[in-house]
């Protein structure tokens, strides 16, 4: 049967149809040949009711033949005798030999032979004898004769019928074994046209199940396995091994699916696992997903680069550097236009301190960092400003303590001579506070 699962879809559906129409053609033949039966027997019959009329014609051919010769004993009118004789003898020899070709058996036969002979008798005592007399001129004795002859002439025709009547209930016999036949033959015909009308419907509805199940079986299944894939469930199998449509249909979707773990989700895990060196081979310039795919890996990978050579400048030293956002779409961009942002955002509070702290260094500790940052940046800039703040104060302290000292050194300097080496040393002291401030 594996064969038969083999066949195309188109030629399942043509061998069922065939087999409905053979089995058709069968009940077709079989009822043709039936009916054919048939016929011929009602051919059968009707020449059987034709050799019947034949035979009840001959059955009255003595009465027709004794018609006449009573005619022409009373009317001795030998011309229309004659006449009436010889019509009535062509129609004889027609009855007769009708009756012989009619006559399929033995018995039969016999019996037209032997109702023919006593006919023919009949027609040699009328013509042999009767007609002489009844040309001769009319006496007692001719008359005498002729009663004679007539008595003869009944017990002919008495002799005659009985055959007749054997072939006649013959045929009857036959006819009413042809109807019985006929009937039987009929009933067959109705019986096997029913049989097999049944046999037929219940071949017919067996099979259109049968096909209808081995093709909606595996479609059920194709449908199934898509609706999974369309879920992303990529490990279920068909593994039908039919070489039908379906089957081919089922070995494309196997091979869809294997194609898709292999080529499209081992990529994905491997791109998520951040190697950026694989690559889809493309099928054909049809194909639209390793393209697709292999330009993610391009694009993470100059991601990657992107990311390397920002990381790279950063701890150079070289905070002014920014990523290409040009060479990036969509998320991309925005990731290394937000990395640029983040730069951005880190490298001011540092520029802006750099510039306070260079000023500073000249000596000059009244500029302050004025950007508006926030968390550790702000430390920075509330530290730089402290800074600024408690320098400038300690330089005003330091201010103010020379200019007390510078004041006390010029009133020791009035002062005794006495006093001149103290002062001299208390000035030097004071100068060198100075300068160590």
């Amino acid at each position: 049967m594996k064969w038969f699962y083999n066949l195309k879809i188109s030629r399942k559906l043509i061998t069922g149809f065939s087999v409905v129409i053979a089995m058709t053609i069968i009940l077709s033949v079989l009822t043709l040949t039936k009916l054919e039966t048939l016929r011929t027997m009602q051919n059968e019959g009707a020449v059987r009711s034709s050799t019947a009329l034949n035979a009840d014609h001959a059955r009255r051919l003595p009465y027709k033949m004794y018609q006449v010769i009573a005619d022409a004993e009373i009317n001795r009118d030998i011309p229309a005798t004659e006449k009436k004789w010889n019509e009535l003898k062509k129609e004889i020899d027609g009855v007769f030999n009708d009756l012989k070709k009619d006559a399929d058996t033995d018995s039969e036969k016999v019996w037209v032979n032997e109702s023919q002979n006593e006919i023919n008798k009949i027609i040699s005592v009328f013509e042999g004898d009767m007609i002489t007399l009844l040309k001769a001129e009319r006496t007692d004795e001719n008359d005498i004769v002729i009663r004679n002859i007539d008595e003869r002439i009944d017990e002919l025709m008495t002799r005659a019928q009985p055959p007749l009547r054997s072939y006649s209930e013959s045929l009857i016999r036959e006819m009413n074994q042809a109807d019985l036949e006929y009937d039987s033959t009929a009933g067959q015909i109705e019986s096997l046209s029913i049989i097999i009308s049944i046999i037929v419907v219940v071949v017919s509805f067996v099979l259109a199940l049968f096909i209808a199940k081995i093709i909606s079986a595996p479609i059920q299944r194709v449908v199934h396995m898509i609706f999974e894939m369309g879920k992303a469930h990529f490990g279920e199998r068909l593994r039908i091994e039919t070489q039908d449509e379906i089957g081919e249909l089922a070995r494309a979707m196997d091979k869809f699916s294997d194609d898709l773990q292999k080529s499209v989700v081992g990529v994905v895990h491997k791109i998520s696992e951040g190697d950026t060196t694989v690559r889809v081979n493309v099928s054909d310039d049809k194909d639209e997903i390793a393209p697709a795919l292999n330009r993610l890996v391009e694009t993470l990978k100059e991601l990657v680069l992107e990311s390397n050579m920002l990381t790279q400048a950063a701890v150079e030293g070289k905070l002014s550097t920014r990523g290409n956002i040009s060479k990036f779409n969509g998320g991309f961009r925005e990731i290394v236009n937000g990395v640029n942002d983040t730069l951005d955002a880190v490298v001011k509070p540092i520029q802006e301190g750099s510039k306070v702290l260079e000023v500073m260094a000249t000596g000059d500790f009244t500029p302050r960092v004025v950007g508006e940052y926030s968390g550790d940046h702000q430390i920075i800039k509330n530290s730089i400003n402290k800074l600024g703040e408690s320098v400038t104060r300690i330089l005003t302290d330091v201010t103010e303590a020379v200019q007390a000292a510078a004041s006390a050194s010029n009133q020791i300097s009035s002062s005794t001579e006495e006093m001149a080496a103290g002062a001299q040393e208390q000035t030097s002291q004071t100068t060198e506070v100075a300068s160590a401030v």
